[in-house]
């Protein structure tokens, strides 16, 4: 008969192998190898253990969602950046990336609320664009810090722009010429904003300076625009 001091023994070993002792940044940085291979689900069940083990890892939610939206669950996405928000209310990257995926569920009001908030955070930064990739949701990669508030900024170019998409999109053209005309002053992504200047000309119906965007859109190597102007500009040329 085993000996009292040998039951506790066994149960204090049991408990321990039973317990999860892995640190929750141990597994968002499991997570980032996966997601650098491009295996994003498998990034995601590390990253549920990271969030499970601290709610309020502000990383591992804005990564997650960024997964989600690669994945194409747009509606997990913005769960995430929502939980994000409820206890960092000012974080700009996140409410950027929720504008971004309002935008792809075609929610264009929700977008331009999200980006307007973005744009009001004290983490907005007034430089160059953060990224050459458009239409991206953007991701935490830690290298000698770990989650610091300015870990979370957005270039406040890259925010007017999306902005500017889901006005147009959501038919307020005015609203989204005024914000491709900035952009165009600051020569942020010029091609992209004389397509998008010419899209809302096409919503107010004004064929010519629809044209004259899309041409110089498409002079610039843009291939959408080189459709828009065999679309409006040419069919009545034959």
């Amino acid at each position: 008969m085993p000996n009292f001091k040998t039951s506790i023994s066994i149960i204090i070993l049991l408990l321990v192998i039973s317990c999860d002792l892995t640190p929750s940044r141990e597994y968002f940085n499991r997570a980032r190898d996966f997601e650098i291979e491009g295996d994003y689900k498998k990034a995601n069940v590390l990253l549920d253990k990271a969030i499970e083990k601290n709610p309020k890892f502000r990383a591992a939610l804005l990564n997650r969602g960024v997964n989600h939206s690669i994945l194409e669950n747009y509606k997990g996405a913005i769960a995430d950046y929502q939980t994000l928000l409820e206890f960092d209310s000012d974080n700009a990257l996140a409410l950027f990336n929720l504008g971004n995926n309002y935008k792809r569920l075609k929610d264009y009001q929700n977008a331009i609320s999200a980006y307007n908030q973005a744009l009001d955070t004290e983490w907005v930064i007034k430089s160059e664009p953060f990224s050459p990739l458009l239409d991206r949701d953007i991701k935490i990669n830690f290298d000698y810090s770990f989650d610091k508030d300015s870990d979370y900024t957005v270039d406040e170019l890259d925010i007017i722009f999306e902005r500017g998409i889901a006005l147009v999109l959501n038919e307020q053209f005015a609203d989204g010429i005024r914000d491709m005309e900035k952009l165009l002053a600051k020569e942020y992504y010029i091609g992209n904003c004389y397509y998008w200047i010419g899209n809302a000309h096409v919503g107010l119906k004004d064929s010519t300076n629809a044209c004259q965007n899309f041409i110089k859109s498409a002079k610039l190597g843009l291939k959408e625009a080189r459709g828009q102007v065999k679309e409006h500009c040419l069919k009545n040329k034959n």
